[in-house]
């Protein structure tokens, strides 16, 4: 390849990864005052699985700010590489040593994404596991969906490398795909797992004759597990499909900034409900059962209705 096909390349790279990070850094910006709303809210109410929720929303912080700077990184990099070239393309000490920098965060920045949607699913599929009062039995396939998510998208990590042979590119490219997909399908079914139970509560609230906030707290829930599934699945699904049409040009460089966030918005904006006092699980804790009661029955069965 001439130094004018690699600059033509290093040119669309670069616009692509300026584009991607602007992207990133604006859903950054609305995420830093959501976290910090959360935090806020959680502080000031007593609400089931406080510890948790804290502790979750500061992991998912860190993680999402290394990748804003990771991004910001990659990006400075980029300018740097094209400024070089541009300037004296006979230095190919520097370029080599640019495009080893380009290569170890690209690396970096796809670990972190990992290890970020690893994160938030865990925190789905607690949330599923805490609804359906500690049941092991029911999360088990959406589990063995994330492991199978992960697995893929280690291997996704293991293959890409821009001097692997096509067989493994092709290997990577499909991994990707596979694992965007099954993402997007635990997710689904958590989805459906979460909001159907709270659905069914509600039903039994109804016929338990419970007051009206009550019945309005599990309408509220349902809306706030669908609006932080759809964000995801929404995420998962453009990935996926950008993929599988150019897994290097601009418009998926651009939906990868955006779910580099995403994934962190979505799950904060439960938090941030649940810290405004949108809980069902409060309900659940203080006794508050959509069931009637029971001779001898205890608050940990209410989800057993």
């Amino acid at each position: 390849m001439d130094a004018a096909s690699s600059t033509v390349l290093l040119l669309d790279s670069y616009v692509g990864q300026t584009q991607k990070t602007s992207a990133a850094l604006v859903l950054y910006g609305l995420y830093v005052p959501l976290f910090a709303i959360a935090i806020f809210t959680l502080h000031r109410r007593q609400t089931a699985g406080k510890k948790l929720l804290l502790a979750a929303s500061w992991t998912l912080f860190l993680v999402g700010t290394a990748q804003m700077l990771l991004c910001s990184m990659i990006a400075a990099v980029s300018v740097q590489l094209l400024s070089t070239l541009a300037s004296s393309p006979e230095s190919m000490a520097k370029v080599s040593s640019l495009q080893h920098s380009l290569t170890v965060l690209n690396a970096a920045s796809q670990t972190i994404f990992v290890i970020n949607v690893f994160l938030t699913d865990l925190l789905f599929l607690c949330r599923c596991y805490l609804i359906y009062a500690r049941q092991w039995k029911v999360i088990l396939f959406p589990a063995s969906l994330i492991f199978l998510t992960s697995v893929s998208a280690v291997i996704s990590l293991a293959t890409t490398s821009s001097s692997t042979p096509l067989g493994w590119q092709k290997v990577q490219l499909v991994t990707a795909v596979v694992g965007y997909g099954m993402g997007l399908f635990a997710n689904i079914v958590l989805m459906v797992l979460t909001a159907g139970r709270i659905w069914w509560m509600s039903r039994a609230s109804v016929h338990a004759h419970l007051l009206t906030t009550i019945k309005n707290r599990y309408t509220t829930t349902i809306s706030i597990i669908l609006e932080s599934g759809a964000i995801y699945c929404f995420c998962a699904g453009m990935l996926a499909v950008s993929a599988m049409s150019n897994s290097t040009g601009t418009f998926y460089l651009v939906i990868e900034g955006i779910a580099f966030q995403a994934v962190n918005i979505a799950p904060t904006l439960t938090v941030v409900r649940v810290g405004l006092g949108h809980n069902v699980l409060d309900s659940v804790d203080r006794g508050m059962s959509p069931c009637p009661a029971k001779p001898g029955g205890h608050n940990a069965k209410v989800m057993e209705c």
